[in-house]
């Protein structure tokens, strides 16, 4: 028996169409950039909110007319058998495009189950040059319906529970094989991360909050092999610097101790573990190659406020962050064989990627910039010169944004209001101009460290759609 469609009408604003304007043109090379600036690559796109997984869409019948697929780019009609009710709703979630493979062949339907339960759905998938449909099995219908990754014919479906603190299941099947549907793993909290070579899941589980939480595991769902491994990481729940697969280090912080961290070097791998330095430590940003140095964020207020894992079953995203932990911060570069703060800055912290805003460059043996964004004061770059006797500080310039070459070069606004840089060489003393002053309510500038020693400059459009303008630039040194 086939389901009755309400229908919704859209009534649209004539003013909206009657006055929408143009978007004004980029800003034309030469106005953008100095003559130091040569012009490596240029890229123009359009950046979408949201993109389409594919042209199809699945369309309901009413009445005595079938469930069909629709192409909306060629206009495609494709009829479904009848004896099969597809859904476009899963649970709070309504599938608007079908997900498609990368190979464009295979398309993904949900459908209710013969008993209509709410909490379960049938997945098929469909061969749209054969027009083949198979029914790859059964799973959990909870707050949506997402495809996490394709492999070659593997596809990994994702649903969740609600709220956020629920778990994030996973189940895979081979798009061309019947019956092929199973469960592959869950994470809690996070959507799990999809790794491509070789096809895997691979997460640390523990760190997402538990009203019995017991430490970290490193978890591998090899896709492959469909098996899942699981290695015990104790309370070494996050590599903040060097990798988890490698020789990763880690801040071990015990539970039952949050006054005190343990800066760790450890690869699981070999089970090599190595203590470096103890202390309030709440962030660890960079260790050098021999052990000895690293650049850490210390806190002075009696406890470690930025555990490396949420507690508790409704852990704030962002743990241990408070205002006072703001304030108290300072981030130190640390001598780990003579157990001593070399030199410290302060910083304040960004709450959206958890980390010190400030930063420590190493240039040479002897001398680190630093990027110093104190909590309530404007932002401003430092050069520390290390002798025999003691340790050098010189103040350089305000609103600094970057460093290039090794930290050789900074690249800095002349204020905090414009789009005008210019980059300062930490070893000449040479001031070379970048980009020039544009109208910033129209166009954000945002400038990133490209490849063998370039920036890339991204213009974008701050109204709808969104363009972007990207330049790969290289800059020569003005002569002193």
């Amino acid at each position: 028996m086939k389901r009755l469609i309400p229908i919704l009408l859209l009534i649209i604003s004539p003013f909206k169409l009657a006055f929408a304007q143009a978007d004004p043109p980029f800003p034309e090379p030469e106005a953008m950039f100095s003559s130091a600036v040569e012009i490596v690559q240029t890229e123009h796109r359009e950046v979408q909110t949201s993109t389409p997984n594919s042209a199809w869409e699945l369309r309901l019948g009413v009445g005595t007319v079938s469930d069909s697929l629709v192409n909306r780019a060629t206009f495609q009609v494709l009829a479904l058998p009848e004896d099969v009710e597809f859904s476009t709703w899963v649970y709070y979630d309504v599938i608007d495009e079908l997900p498609i493979s990368p190979d464009q062949r295979f398309l993904l339907l949900p459908a209710e189950t013969p008993n209509h339960d709410w909490h379960e759905s049938l997945v098929y998938s469909y061969e749209i040059a054969t027009e083949e449909l198979r029914l790859l099995g059964q799973m959990p219908r909870y707050a949506n319906f997402r495809v996490l990754a394709w492999s070659n014919h593997d596809v990994l479906i994702t649903t969740s529970e609600w709220p956020e603190w629920s778990m994030r299941p996973v189940y895979v099947a081979d798009v061309t094989s019947t019956n092929s549907l199973m469960y592959a793993t869950t994470r809690r909290r996070f959507q799990p991360e999809f790794q491509n070579d070789p096809p895997r899941i691979e997460f640390m589980s523990g760190m997402e909050g538990d009203s019995e939480q017991s430490g970290c595991s490193w978890v591998i769902y090899d896709v492959a092999a469909r098996t899942e491994f699981q290695h015990d990481m104790g309370w070494l729940c996050n590599p903040e610097f060097g990798s988890l697969t490698g020789i990763g280090y880690y801040r071990e912080v015990l539970p039952n101790n949050r006054s005190i961290a343990t800066l760790v070097r450890y690869s699981p791998l070999t089970g090599e573990r190595v203590d470096l330095y103890q202390g309030e430590l709440e962030f660890t940003s960079w260790v050098s190659r021999d052990d000895r140095y690293a650049v850490l964020t210390i806190d002075h207020s009696g406890e470690v406020e930025m555990v490396p894992y949420l507690e508790g079953v409704y852990g704030n995203l962002l743990p241990g962050y408070s205002e006072r932990t703001a304030v108290e911060l300072s981030l130190c570069l640390v001598d780990l064989v003579l157990d001593e703060e070399v030199f410290c800055v302060p910083t304040d912290w960004d709450i959206d990627f958890v980390m010190p805003m400030s930063s420590i460059v190493q240039v040479d043996d002897n001398r680190y910039v630093a990027l110093v964004h104190p909590r309530d004061e404007e932002a401003y770059s430092k050069l520390f010169t290390r002798t025999a006797s003691e340790v050098e500080e010189t103040r350089l310039f305000p609103y600094p944004l970057l460093t290039l070459d090794g930290g050789h070069q900074i690249l800095h606004q002349t204020s905090a209001q414009t789009t005008e840089t210019f980059l300062y060489n930490v070893d000449t003393g040479v001031i070379t101009p970048v980009t020039r002053a544009i109208d910033d309510q129209a166009w954000g500038l945002f400038i990133s460290v490209g490849g063998n020693n370039t920036l890339n400059v991204d213009i974008r459009m701050r109204n709808e759609p969104y363009s972007r303008e990207r330049y790969t630039i290289r800059v020569s040194e003005a002569q002193s």
